[in-house]
């Protein structure tokens, strides 16, 4: 129905609750920086500071949206409910404060519409999650990847059996001996507990150790903020039901949920490897319908879950999955790079990997592409590293020992097959000016391994041109090398008469480089049981890897490959 000319449409009084602002809230603005500053040139390196600057506004926004949210959830169950309330809504950062709302008259409703909340910010996460899920880009994945990750820690924080939180009403309806009053001191009592676990952190002197303990003790600060205010509990006011045998029933089940609940977003100083994704190629690769020869199976791409640090989630589940593994924070993240240099480096191997992969392909399905690299840039040196001084992190080197340097593996080849008694003359690119270096290299401890130089480098920019429209863009991966096998693999199959895949699923990993030669890489053993548990055939491993690969299959058959042509006769001699 329309309303008549000048009047005002204003939202119905009844769905509208008075909102109070806690202070607490201007810790949206921190939330702001750190999105910005932070996660987005981890989780997206190639986004410029414009973008993500604005990207971060946009996450914020929504994050500031699901806050208020969680305060229409519970005044909605309490319409749903026939419950009045008439005390306005204080809405801080961790929510609204439970200890701020009024009473309803019986316990089990107060159970409801505690819970609505934490309820409310799960099925946020798991929209968050359908969303992600779609890939429609590198600014939707960030923003709805952040949104599951701060609905899901508002949600699991929700559940602590005390105030300022949700947990603590939920815990007062089911336990009469317990005053609100007790229950703010819990929650402040915890908020210290907290703070001093994020000091221990602080000082460990541990990778990470300082960003962990930090955000635990902001978090604490924010506890201890919003646990204080008033309390609303009428006298007399019956907490416990008639059914008293089922309040402590549920109330031996509950709270070590709940407190278990609280616990699991906080932070530990590990990091975790687990079996990651295995994903169909053929999806990820854009190419005109007219050059597509459709498959009857499946390449799949596998990859490896890691991260430092950890929450105790994680840790905990770790500790019950045989396959999964808590390993030192270096282990995941060198010590000499950021986690931005380190997340960078990965994106840009992740392009070679692809330009490689497109390359190789398209020369094995009789097409002539061309690829340039201008080198490889240093993105970090070890402080043993003999070239400490010599080179500068952002040198591109050109040549060494006069051979011409495309690629960060073009690099990596000249020193491992150097002599390491002699030292390695290197051309680099520092500015605008060529300067010629000379360095030594650090001998290998055993026999049977390689000299190395103690930096890290990536390629820098690669130049590809191809004689038809082809990209690969993809999908649940963030970075790394270790896909440039099954990239090529996955092309060459669509652009060919004859399917490789003999309608079977076939996994596996591995470097490329421009010759078609299949490299090592990391976490083989999570990689082969990802692929076992997408039900794949065979996985195809490098030479360098096999061994490892071969421990970790139970019922998979794990190929050898030193090439993609060696690849290729397999599949097309086992169909």
């Amino acid at each position: 129905m329309r309303k008549p000319p000048g009047e005002k449409f204003l939202w119905p009084k009844r769905l509208r609750p008075e909102i109070r602002l806690h202070p607490s809230f201007i810790a949206l603005f921190l939330l702001f920086w750190v999105v910005a500053r932070i996660y987005i040139p981890i989780i997206s390196p190639n986004f410029e500071s414009r973008e993500a600057w604005l990207l971060a506004s946009l996450i914020t926004l929504f994050c500031a949206i699901s806050l208020v949210f969680h305060l229409y959830a519970h005044r909605g169950m309490e319409r749903l409910l026939k419950v009045k309330n008439g005390t306005r809504a204080a809405l801080g950062f961790l929510g609204d404060l439970a200890q701020e709302r009024s009473w309803s008259t019986s316990a089990g409703k107060e159970f409801l519409i505690s819970a609505s909340g934490p309820i409310l910010h799960g099925m946020l996460a798991l929209v968050s999650y359908f969303l992600w899920n779609a890939q429609f880009g590198p600014a939707w994945n960030a923003a709805t990847s952040f949104l599951i990750i701060f609905n899901l820690f508002l949600g699991a924080l929700n559940m602590a059996p005390f105030y300022p939180f949700d947990g603590g009403r939920i815990f007062l309806a089911l336990l009469p001996p317990v005053s609100e009053r007790k229950m703010s001191l819990l929650g402040r009592g915890a908020s210290l507990a907290l703070f001093a676990w994020g000091l221990f952190l602080f000082f460990q002197g541990i990778q990470y150790g300082r960003e962990s303990g930090s955000f635990t003790m902001l978090l604490a600060l924010l506890i201890f903020w919003e646990s204080q205010g008033t309390f609303n509990l009428p006298p007399g006011w019956k907490r416990v039901s008639r059914f008293k045998f089922l309040n402590v029933a549920l109330s031996l089940i509950l709270v070590p949920l709940m407190l278990l609940s609280f616990l699991s977003f906080l932070p530990l100083a590990s990091g975790i490897e687990a079996p990651g994704t295995a994903l169909q190629v053929e999806g990820m690769i854009k190419l005109p319908s007219e050059f597509i020869h459709p498959p009857q199976g499946h390449f799949l791409l596998t990859s490896v879950f890691s991260q430092t640090p950890i929450i105790f989630a994680e840790w905990l589940y770790a500790n019950f999955d045989p396959g999964v593994e808590i390993v030192p924070p270096e282990r995941v993240i060198p010590p000499v790079v950021t986690a931005e240099e380190w997340m960078r480096m990965n994106y840009m191997n992740l392009e070679e990997s692809k330009a490689n992969a497109i390359y190789v392909a398209l020369t094995l399905a009789g097409y002539h592409p061309t690829l340039e690299g201008q080198g490889a840039r240093v993105v970090s040196i070890n402080e043993e590293s003999p070239a400490k001084g010599v080179l500068q992190r952002g040198d591109i080197i050109i040549q060494a020992n006069g051979i011409k340097i495309e690629q960060a593996q073009d690099l990596k080849e000249v020193i491992s097959s150097s002599n390491p008694q002699e030292k390695i003359k290197l051309t680099v690119k520092r500015n605008n000016e060529v300067l010629f270096l000379e360095t030594s290299l650090i001998k290998p401890e055993k026999p049977d391994e390689k000299p190395y130089l103690g930096i890290t480098v990536e390629s820098a920019e690669m130049v590809l041109e191809t004689p038809i429209p082809v990209k690969i863009a993809p999908q649940k991966i963030v970075g790394g090398p270790s896909a440039g096998l099954m990239f090529s693999l996955s092309l060459y199959n669509l652009l060919i008469p004859a399917d490789l895949t003999g309608g079977r699923l076939i996994a596996g990993t591995g470097t490329i480089d421009r010759e078609g030669k299949v490299g090592p890489v990391g976490g083989v053993e999570m990689k082969v049981r990802a692929a076992e548990r997408a039900g794949a055939e065979y996985f195809l491993s490098p030479e360098e890897n096999y061994q490892d690969a071969l421990k970790a299959a139970s019922k998979i058959k794990v190929i050898k490959v030193k090439t993609i042509q060696e690849a290729i006769v397999f599949l097309k001699s086992s169909n």
